[in-house]
């Protein structure tokens, strides 16, 4: 399978089915963490979903749409870093990502989201990569700092969670060494 070596402890790497039960395990395990931002994130999240979603990530990633990898330190998943669905004509996608509570201010996510914009800009070529993050998640806003994201703006109102509309803040990224 596909994966990348982060450092002797973390690798990225497409998940398989097998992995459905552990990543429905961190996602429970998380859910009032995670579940500000991530409307998935529930404790009733199922090993069912978890299998579905992997499906999906795996036929998303073999018609190049897209990639979804999971975070896994010591061969355990702790979290998800990805691309959204690659728009091939303007050359651009978003970037998303969550990770564990546990595994949180060790650099884990901007090491990871980092390398996957490496592969986004050099092996894609992609022109253009955006972050959006809810205006109350700091912590996932000084992440898309940390990776030379330019703040665009804010989103009024873009995210339905919890019978309430969150606003987003948009950050970009311009990839200046893509061929036109």
């Amino acid at each position: 399978m596909f994966t990348w070596e982060i450092d002797t402890e973390i690798r990225l790497g497409l998940l398989e089915p097998r992995h459905a039960g552990e990543l429905a395990a961190v996602v429970r395990r998380n859910a009032h963490f995670l579940g500000r931002w991530l409307p998935f994130a529930t404790e009733e999240y199922g090993e069912a979903e978890a299998k579905e979603y992997i499906q999906r990530s795996l036929r998303q990633f073999a018609a190049n749409m897209g990639l979804q990898a999971g975070i896994l330190r010591d061969g355990r998943v702790v979290g998800m870093v990805g691309l959204h669905l690659v728009d091939w004509n303007n050359r651009s996608s978003s970037l998303g990502y969550w990770l564990a509570q546990s595994e949180n201010g060790q650099g884990i996510m901007t090491r990871a989201a980092g390398v996957l914009i490496d592969y986004a800009f050099g092996s894609l070529h992609l022109h253009r990569l955006e972050i959006r993050a809810a205006e109350d998640n700091l912590a996932s806003q000084r992440v898309a700092e940390r990776l030379d994201f330019a703040r665009e703006g804010v989103l009024n109102g873009v995210a339905r969670h919890e019978d309430q509309y969150l606003n987003d803040v948009i950050f970009g990224r311009i990839n200046d060494e893509a061929s036109q």
